[in-house]
């Protein structure tokens, strides 16, 4: 009886200092990545590959093996992560390199990873204005008429650099609302819904960025209401479904006549 006690309150003793060890474990394990990554994007940015690919090889063995229970990263975040570590070794193993690519997938690793060891003060929050500037050209070219496919690529191009990062940062549901916008702005030519779609972008970003969870589906989707590409692809499919219907009826009608 006295040894179970004894070995009880040494258990209750030494359990904060094995729960503080483990902390301290993952925490080093994920500033290992953030370490590596940066190591990485600076190799890339100088031109020296073959250290860049050997770099990216560690840190691929190192996520690899590491122990995903400790840290709190939803599946969608480390398939994020792996991804950012495949395009990039991927990009790295051609036989000519691209060096403006592969400083877009260096980059692109570098936020995603220093999402994770910075979740404080992460790198993917200086992209901020750099969205909210091009957001702010396109309405204003819009105004004058001017054509924006271009603008727009440039947009999807910082997103998708952003895209991994957010992923690791935020909820899967703030990501897809995000998601539906982009998709709206590349598969809609229409001025008055590329207006609307990027008022909405703009109102966006900075609870995205700044804000909660909470503050991103107000924006959304406030007071539960239908979002604008939702609505408006709805109504897309009810004027389609209507005319297939009368294409459909007058094709019926000469068949029995």
């Amino acid at each position: 009886m006295v040894r179970t006690l004894c070995l009880t309150i040494i258990c209750l003793l030494l359990y904060p200092n094995l729960v503080q060890a483990e902390q301290e474990l993952v925490q080093t394990d994920t500033q290992q990545w953030v370490t590596y990554a940066t190591l990485i994007s600076k190799e890339v940015d100088a031109g020296r590959y073959v250290e860049a690919r050997q770099k990216l090889e560690e840190l691929a063995d190192l996520f690899s093996h590491s122990n995903f229970a400790g840290k709190q990263l939803s599946v969608q975040a480390i398939q994020a992560l792996s991804t950012t570590i495949i395009d990039l070794e991927g990009r790295l193993n051609r036989i000519t390199p691209n060096p403006v690519e592969l400083n877009f997938y260096a980059k692109r690793l570098l936020l995603a990873f220093d999402a994770v060891g910075h979740s404080y003060q992460p790198m993917w929050k200086t992209y901020y204005p750099v969205l909210k500037r091009q957001v702010d050209k396109m309405l204003a070219d819009l105004k004058k008429n001017r054509d924006i496919r271009e603008e727009i690529n440039i947009l999807h191009n910082h997103y998708v650099i952003l895209r991994p990062a957010l992923i690791v940062a935020k909820s899967p549901i703030t990501v897809q609302k995000v998601d539906s916008l982009f998709l709206f702005l590349d598969r809609n030519s229409d001025k008055n819904h590329q207006i609307v779609a990027l008022n909405q972008l703009k109102r966006l970003l900075y609870p995205l960025f700044y804000g909660s969870e909470q503050d991103v589906l107000a924006v959304t989707n406030p007071y539960g209401k239908v979002p604008i590409s939702t609505f408006l692809f709805i109504i897309s499919v009810i004027i389609i479904g209507i005319l297939t219907y009368v294409s459909w009826r007058k094709r019926f009608q000469s068949t029995i006549s």
